[in-house]
């Protein structure tokens, strides 16, 4: 090798170590950076953690469990919420209803009904 070959390959090593040393000073910056936002929202998660803790334990809300914990149970004392069954048996009989109704108001067939039901549905099938 040639004394010139030899400067250019030292010229060309030292420029790369120079390129891995910036990389290195930028990647480590960025990590640098990386871990301050970590730690910044880990102090926020555990203010935010905390003061839903507070008030969870201040004033806990009705049918929500009041441990603290994310349970789906209803809380002591609280009312049982939903939809009975004699309410859904009623949406139910209403819903045929009203269904039968249209179907005998569209359909001409109401003649049909004898009795009491039919004299019924005459009168509300003619009241719409």
């Amino acid at each position: 090798m040639t004394p010139d070959q030899m400067f250019q390959e030292v010229a060309t090593l030292r420029r790369k170590y120079d390129e891995l040393v910036a990389f290195s000073v930028n990647l480590t910056a960025e990590r640098d950076i990386l871990n301050n936002t970590l730690e910044q929202t880990k102090r926020d998660l555990s203010r935010e953690s905390a003061q839903r803790a507070s008030l969870e334990n201040n004033s806990p809300q009705r049918g929500v469990a009041s441990n603290g914990s994310n349970s789906l149970m209803p809380a002591e004392g609280s009312k049982k919420g939903g939809v009975g069954f004699t309410q859904l048996i009623a949406v139910i009989f209403f819903a045929c209803l009203s269904g039968y109704i249209y179907g005998v108001k569209y359909s001409g067939s109401i003649d049909e009904i004898d009795g009491v039901l039919g004299n019924l549905l005459r009168m509300i099938v003619n009241a719409f």
